[in-house]
């Protein structure tokens, strides 16, 4: 209501916010200021490390010490050489920047494609110089923000994002492996998805991995297949480490077609838009009452190629940016909530 809180007009965050994003230029723009930062993060986290919003043990963890590590966040959408750029941009405290920015530098170097089957519907590439320094310094530098038991908490969630490749030692892991590690998803809908990554070691990653799988599984959990091959190792269930077998043999291979330019983020996601696409169609068709001639993401693709969007993580001077490129960007996913199916 009017006259009981107090304008946002020249609230410095967002002055700030908006200059950092230059909003100036933008076609949308939206900002949360850091009073609001935890109920946001609360339901970004989860989604971020593969999991359903909702988590006790997560939701528990992000209110105690969001504040403590983020502050506002904002956003922009702009219209970039016929294509939507999404902007992100989480204000972190000076001292998690300073820590973490030097080692999530890139390695520059050229991910593993040739795993990548038809029908994936996204994957992550993390290209840092030293994963296994990175990781132990992200653990640090969280862990040295919040209370202890915060602490003993965020350690067991960081460890939990590989457990479901059978690996218990997260940091001995990645000291085996890299630059490149991939982790690539063939359905959105389900939570099985595969490990690429490119080895340092292998005679080192054999024996850990093998001490791994001698130990007995928790009931329900099944044995992840464990695949080397070019100097690369594969981890996930049976048949999907198949699929990607086959695509590196020239079998059933995706077509990489995306946005803009080549990404150079030490952290890249690729994703499916067809589905997305098809959505956007739909509900502009409903909303002009007429029939859509394209009503779903397997039609679409097969008459169009639909580019996969691209999402770059980065950390700058101040805090954390991420930039989605895609065919309509968040009005994709906004039109249809605005006219549904009837």
């Amino acid at each position: 209501r009017r006259g009981l809180r107090p304008s946002l007009r020249n609230d410095p965050e967002l002055q700030q916010m908006k200059r950092s994003l230059g909003a100036e230029n933008a076609l949308a723009f939206g900002f949360v200021p850091s009073s609001r930062a935890p109920e946001l993060l609360a339901l970004l986290t989860p989604v971020a490390l593969g999991r359903a919003p909702g988590d006790a043990q997560i939701d528990g963890l992000v209110a105690r010490s969001a504040a403590k590590i983020f502050s506002s966040a904002g956003w922009t959408a702009k219209l970039i050489d016929g294509y939507m750029e999404d902007h992100y941009f989480f204000t972190l405290k000076p001292a998690v920047v300073s820590r973490m920015r030097p080692l999530l530098e890139s390695s520059q170097a050229a991910p593993p494609t040739t795993f990548v089957a038809e029908g994936t519907q996204s994957f992550t590439v993390y290209r840092f110089k030293q994963p296994e320094q990175t990781w132990q310094e992200l653990q640090t530098t969280l862990s040295s923000q919040l209370d202890t038991l915060s602490a003993v908490l965020l350690t067991s969630v960081l460890k939990s994002g590989l457990t479901p490749y059978g690996i218990d030692d997260p940091r001995s892991f990645l000291k085996l492996v890299g630059p490149e590690v991939v982790t690539l998803r063939f359905n959105s809908n389900e939570a099985s998805s595969v490990l690429i990554a490119r080895i340092r070691d292998e005679s080192g990653l054999r024996e850990l991995l093998e001490r791994s799988a001698s130990q007995k599984p928790e009931d329900g959990e099944a044995k992840p297949t464990v695949y080397y091959q070019d100097g690369f190792v594969l981890m996930g269930s049976e048949s999907d480490v198949k699929r990607c077998l086959q695509a590196a043999a020239g079998q059933r291979r995706a077509d990489l077609k995306y946005l803009g330019r080549e990404p150079t983020s030490s952290i890249v996601t690729y994703s499916k838009d067809s589905e997305r696409v098809a959505n956007f169609i739909a509900a502009v068709a409903r909303a002009q009452n007429t029939a859509a001639k394209i009503n779903d993401g397997t039609a679409l693709e097969q008459q169009l190629q639909i580019p996969y969007s691209v999402t770059e993580t980065s950390l700058s001077e101040f805090g954390l940016n991420r930039r989605t490129r895609s065919a309509f960007g968040q009005f994709g996913a906004l039109v249809p909530l605005l006219f549904p199916p009837k």
